[in-house]
Parts: C-alpha cells; structure tokens; sequence
C-alpha cells in the first residue's frame, strides 16, 4: 500500500467484503483512497527539512556537503515513509566506484531481509542477509539476471564475513559462493577476515546496515503492530468503491414497470462471475414487452437508491474513527477544501506535525548518529577527503516552518506582552518563530553574530561602531532640538525613524515626553 503495488489486494479485499454479485456490479475496485499512505505521509515529516549535522570536534565541512550529494537526507524522507507503515526501516552504507570515490546510503526493503541479533542488543543486528538483485555475464558473453543473498556476518567479530552467495534448486545449504565473481579479489575470502573493508579507524568491523524502529519496544521486529490499521484502510477503500458505485449506478430515481418483459437484456462475463443486464442511465429508454397472461401493466418510479452527500458523511465518520488508531483525535486534524464532512480533504494541523517530529526525534537520532559514525569510518577509511570524527556525532531536526495564522499568533503574544512591560528576549522569540530550543536559538544567534563580525571586518567603508556611535549621537541631538521646541514634534519623530530606521511607532516610543511640555532629562554621551 505504500508503493502503490495494491490493487490484487483489493480486489480481494472487495471480494472479501461484499457478495459475488455485488462485486459484479461495482466493477473494478478503486484505490484512489489509500488512508495508511496518507496518514504515514502526513506524520513521516521529521526530513521534510534536512536535518542539522554538528559533531563536538568540529568535523571539517566536505564531510556534511558530500552526505547531502549523496542524498542521505534527501532518500531519508521515503525511509522514514517505509519506517513509519511498517514499523521497521534499515539503511545500508556503502560507496561507489573502483577506487572508492563516494559514499553512497540506499533505503533497504525489510522484505528482501533476514536479520539475526546478539541477545544483548535487539536493536541492531550482528548477521544480515539481503536478497539483492544483479546480473550475471555467462560463459556465450550473454547477460543473465539473477537474484543473490548479500550475507554479512559479524557473529564472530574476530573473523567478519562479507560474502555473495547464490542459492541452487532454491536450498540454502546448496548456495554457490560468487564474492569474487562479483566483489572483485584473488578468491572468494578477500573480503572477509582481514580483508573484511567496513572497519573503524581502531580497527573493529560493523555492520554496514542500521536498522531503524517507529517505536522502541525492546524488539527486534515489530511488523504486526497496528496491523489493525491495515485492514482499516482497506474497509475504507472497500466503502468508498461502494460510494462510487452508488454514485454512478444508483444516485438518480429508477423507473419500473410490472407485468412486462424488459428486452435487450445480455450477459456479461467477468473476473468477477457472470451477470445478465441491460445498460441504463438518466437518459435511456428501456423497451417492455407486454404478457398479457400477466395482467395489466404498471409503470411507476422509485426514488433514487443511494443519497451520494449522507452516504459520504457515513464513511468519512468511520475514517475519523479509524484515525484514532493513528493515535490522531480530531483536534489533530484540519480540512483543507471540501464540506467540514468530506473525507477526501484529511489532513493534519501543523502543529500536530510538529508534536510528531519532537517524539518522533529520539528514536530516529539514535540511528541516524550510528548511521554518521559508520559513514566517517568508510569516508577515513577510503580517504574520500580531511579525516573526520568517528564518534560524537549529533543530529538535530528542525520543525516544520509556521503557518501565517500561526506566525500572527506569535506576534500578537509579543506585542501583548511589550504592552504590559514584558520585553521577550530574543532568545525566546527565536525559539518560538523557528520552533526549535533554548539551546538552538542561542548557537543560531552566535553563528548570525559571527556572520556579522565577518562582514564588518570585511567592509571598506566606516566602521560599523562608529557609524552607530554617530546615529545614536544624532539621535539624542533630535531628541533635545525637540524638547527645546527647536523642530516640531511629529519632524522629529519622522527625523529619527529615517535616521536609525525603525518604524515611527518605535520613534515614538523612543522620543517618550520630548515636544510634549515636558522636558526629558538627557545625559550627556561620555
């Protein structure tokens, strides 16, 4: 359902849910409403922006621009898609090229995986063999697909394996070892051992594949959890081709007649069984045949069979109640377009995409900061450029930007509280503008005073202390030409909203009780 392979499924599904020839007459079941991908899309938003890289020793900048060229965020968002439906997600790293030239991270389908794991660690494994597809040059010169078993084993970690394998009349004990035949080395033992190549610079092996969890349950699999769900969606898929087909079939006032031989009738066969019909719409005739051994014929009208409006705030109620096995209640959700009861318009407020990203952040760090530690061991270990930190490695994950309504409502606290005295620092405007904390906002504001610094040393023209020596003087200057009536209150205040460049309600504030009778007391500048 997340990659868009279901349609055998729900036809199934529908067969399963509705008679024989119910299913004949609605036809082919529609999947254009797919609740799991729409939900998980809605709460896998942690690398809708990508995520802060920093590492205490102060790794060398190549290393983070290099992880973005190889999409390792940018493939993170459909991870996390998979993650999120299927409650496991595993990333492998690898590089690229011969010499290595690159580092390279692919999402792993769980599928195509068998995993083993120390007892001591659920949560990551110690073997991993992958099915992995690849092509083979036979003995003519001709290419031949094949699938393999990729199998790293670091069961014994004095003696790591990396091997490909090939399974013969479909029996593991029978595989056919090709590690040279496609890895490349003098046998089929180069790769493993001494020669085994995803090592730190301490030289211990890892595993080159990270497994990611939606929910930390001290399990190594949890892929029937919110099973439920599943087959919820599926009901929901299943009830909106019945609303199609009311809609399309059923939705208008039906004619009959009594006592008469409808003609034309015809039938049909289907994947579904067989049917006799006889094709009619709003705008057909039907032809009668009158048995006169039947009596007098009747002719009268039904109203139409299906309402399409209540039929459809029938099913978007049982949607909304299903999006509580989401852990989503109806504050969590917004519409979008549609009536308030339109099931095709769910979507999730943004403030509740956010609340998702802060739980959704530890358990995702934790392996994306094993993820970063094995990418720095392989980026030293090829020499891909300046040699980088191995260990302390922390992601931080920015929320998703606010929404005007939502930027307005900051801004009305902010003034609320300049109007009773309370000047909010800066800090904590930061914190709540760009929804990140205390810690962030504070690096944030250093780096932009950093940046500041950079530019004033660079600058040619005046120093930008002196230029603010100078407007504070001036300023103070117009305050005093005011008070002493020398310029007109409302000159100056234009005066000193040019001059400092702030808006003229702030010049007011500044020019205080100067022009009004009451003479301000101004210091003199040191």
């Amino acid at each position: 359902m997340l990659s868009g392979e279901w349609q055998g499924d729900m036809n199934a599904a529908i067969q399963a849910r509705f008679s024989e020839a119910r299913v004949v007459q609605m036809g082919q079941p529609t999947i254009s409403r797919n609740l799991l991908k729409t939900v998980v899309q809605q709460t896998a938003v942690l690398y809708d922006r990508a995520p802060l890289v920093s590492n205490a020793d102060e790794a060398d900048d190549e290393f983070a621009e290099h992880l973005l060229r190889a999409g390792v965020w940018a493939q993170a968002q459909r991870h996390q898609l998979w993650t999120t439906g299927i409650r496991q997600g595993i990333r492998r790293v690898d590089w690229s090229g011969s010499p290595p030239s690159a580092l390279r991270v692919r999402n792993v389908q769980t599928s195509h995986v068998y995993a083993e794991f120390p007892p001591d660690d659920p949560r990551q494994p110690w073997l991993v063999v992958e099915a992995v597809p690849r092509v083979r040059t036979l003995d003519n010169g001709k290419p031949a697909p094949c699938w393999t078993w990729e199998v790293i084993d670091l069961t014994d970690p004095a003696d790591p394996q990396y091997r490909i394998m090939k399974a013969r009349d479909g029996s593991h004990d029978k595989a056919v070892d090709l590690t040279a035949e496609f890895l490349g080395g003098a046998s089929n033992d180069a790769w493993s051992g001494d020669g085994f190549p995803f090592r730190h610079a301490d030289g211990s092996a890892f595993m080159p594949y990270v497994w990611y969890h939606a929910q930390d349950t001290g399990h190594s699999w949890d892929a029937w959890d919110m099973c439920e769900v599943v087959s919820g969606a599926m009901d929901v898929a299943a009830l909106w081709t019945f609303w199609m087909h009311g809609v399309k079939d059923a939705s208008w006032p039906q004619r009959y007649v009594v006592n008469a031989i409808l003609r034309g009738l015809s039938q049909s066969d289907s994947n579904f069984g067989k049917h006799r019909s006889v094709e009619a719409d709003p705008g057909s005739i039907l032809q009668f045949m009158q048995d006169d051994a039947l009596g007098a014929v009747t002719v009268g009208q039904w109203n139409a069979g299906v309402d399409p409006e209540r039929l459809e705030v029938a099913v978007a109620s049982f949607e909304r109640a299903l999006m509580a096995s989401f852990g989503l209640g109806a504050a969590d959700l917004q519409r979008d377009s549609g009536s308030a009861e339109s099931g095709y318009a769910i979507a999730l407020r943004k403030s509740s995409q956010r609340e998702l990203q802060r739980r959704q952040a530890p358990q995702y760090g934790r392996s994306d900061r094993l993820l970063l530690s094995r990418l720095a061991a392989l980026w030293n270990r090829f020499g891909l450029g300046v040699a980088v930190p191995e260990d302390g490695w922390d992601v931080s994950y920015p929320a998703l930007p606010l929404g005007p309504d939502e930027r307005k409502g900051i801004e009305d606290k902010v003034k609320a509280l300049t109007e009773i005295g309370i000047a909010p620092s800066r800090v904590w405007v930061l914190e709540q503008i760009e929804q990140i904390d205390r810690a962030q906002a504070l690096s944030l504001l250093q780096r932009w005073r950093e940046d500041e610094d950079a530019v004033a040393e660079e600058s040619e023209g005046p120093d930008v202390k002196t230029l603010l020596i100078g407007q504070m003087q001036a300023g103070v200057e117009i305050i005093r030409s005011v008070s002493t009536g020398e310029i007109p209150r409302d000159a100056g205040v234009a005066m000193l909203a040019q001059l400092i460049g702030i808006s003229e309600e702030a010049a007011e504030a500044s020019m205080a009780s100067a022009g009004r009778g009451v003479a301000p007391q101004i210091e003199d500048e040191a």
